[in-house]
């Protein structure tokens, strides 16, 4: 047997890539832009034995690791990572006061959907609201404006984990690289500010 992503058991071959990482670099990616009160759209978290190690990878990337001096945010829970739980997300986010000025999914169709409201709220994306996926799904590349997120190496995935159970790789665990793909969707947070004027 060969786990891909989750769950990490003890002396089972692993195959993933470094979440906590990778989200540290989205967060101080939002941070070098200017961006102070960004809110997060995860999955729901609850308590650590009913959160995905993904998802307690990636918050403490984002919070933790990429937070200091200037930098807060909120964070926001749904059971679904789907562009209805990201339509909801925002819908709450939008109301709050201060409104955030960029939101940081930890999937692309959570983002998506953010997008998706911004648009019907009459919010510009990026100018408004800057907007982070992870996953760099196919749509992240297909929705105006495209998708600033994180590329995951998915078929390399699945060959490393074949090759484990054919017993051609001896390793316990396989982390290979992610990278932040920055696109349309996110820009210098002055922009926001020229724009009001």
């Amino acid at each position: 047997m060969v786990v891909v992503d989750q769950p990490l058991l003890p002396k089972v071959p692993f195959v993933g890539i470094d979440d906590r990482a990778v989200a540290r670099t989205c967060g101080q990616h939002l941070k070098d832009l200017g961006h102070q009160n960004v809110a997060i759209v995860t999955f729901q978290l609850g308590s650590d034995e009913h959160c995905g190690p993904i998802d307690r990878k990636r918050l403490k990337g984002i919070c933790f690791d990429a937070s200091g001096p200037g930098f807060s945010g909120m964070i926001w829970e749904y059971s679904h990572s789907n562009e209805e739980s990201g339509r909801t997300a925002a819908e709450g986010i939008f109301k709050s006061e201060p409104r955030p000025t960029a939101i940081l999914a930890t999937s692309d169709r959570l983002a998506i959907g953010v997008i998706e409201t911004a648009v019907d709220h009459q919010l510009r994306v990026p100018q408004d609201l800057a907007v982070v996926g992870f996953d760099d799904i196919p749509a992240a590349k297909l929705i105006t404006p495209q998708l600033t997120t994180v590329h995951q190496p998915m078929a390399e995935k699945g060959r490393s984990a074949v090759s484990m159970l054919l017993k051609e790789n001896s390793q316990l665990r396989v982390k290979l690289p992610a990278k932040l793909i920055i696109r349309d969707s996110t820009a210098v947070q002055a922009i926001r500010k020229n724009s009001s004027k």
